[in-house]
């Protein structure tokens, strides 16, 4: 019965085993679970900085990972294939906007608004408010 109380506060064995690193610098580690000492499963993460109110940037397939809904750790070669997926899909949409510009014989999305200097907010031509002397006239 001592053993078992000595052993119970013997966390050497429960080990994180180190599973991968991404190109940001943050080092993924998983915990196998002990079903004799009741433990979970468990993933985490360390970033590289210490300072905790830095959020960090972590890729999808990690983050994917550490909640658990895949079962192994991403390669560097899925990452990276699906980061130049993605650069090909906001290149493409970016062409799509400028051919759509031109359709439409605007020189860019932006020009659409006009935005006042002491207003946050955009001002549209088309919704422009009616003011109370068109409104006496009509009646």
């Amino acid at each position: 019965m001592w053993l078992n109380f000595k052993q119970s506060f013997n966390r050497g064995h429960a080990s994180d085993i180190f599973v991968g690193k991404d190109q940001h610098g943050n080092r993924y580690f998983e915990k196998i679970a002990d079903q004799s000492r009741d433990e979970r499963h468990q993933r985490r993460v360390e970033t590289p900085s210490d300072d905790p109110t830095v959020v960090p940037e972590l890729p999808v397939e990690w983050i994917a990972w550490l909640r658990g809904r895949r079962a192994h750790p991403p390669t560097e070669e899925e990452i990276a294939r699906n980061e130049a997926s993605s650069k090909e899909v906001l290149a493409r949409a970016q062409e799509l906007e400028q051919e759509e510009n031109r359709a439409l014989n605007r020189p860019s999305a932006k020009s659409t608004f006009k935005t006042a200097p002491a207003s946050k907010f955009p001002i549209y031509t088309d919704y422009d408010a009616e003011t109370d002397d068109s409104r006496d006239k009509t009646k």
